[in-house]
């Protein structure tokens, strides 16, 4: 996963009510960010800029997002 891929909710994790018809929702990475977690090790956040006008860009872990299509 990296910046300018297509992403979408990934259909096996439950979202949030905003996204209650994940299929219809696409996005483009636009940031990645590493942060630390209190456990110990790495985590990585997405920062997805959805189709939905209303709802443009939005930090998402990305173990909540599957990748529809690799930019190059």
């Amino acid at each position: 996963m990296k910046v300018g891929d297509l992403v979408r909710p990934h259909p096996g994790i439950r979202h949030d009510r905003h996204k209650r018809h994940p299929e219809l929702w696409f996005g483009v990475i636009i940031e990645m960010h590493k942060t630390s977690s209190a456990f110990g090790g790495h985590r990585q956040t997405a920062v997805v800029c959805w189709n939905y006008p209303d709802f443009q860009e939005e930090s998402q872990w990305t173990y909540q997002l599957e990748v529809i299509n690799e930019s190059r």
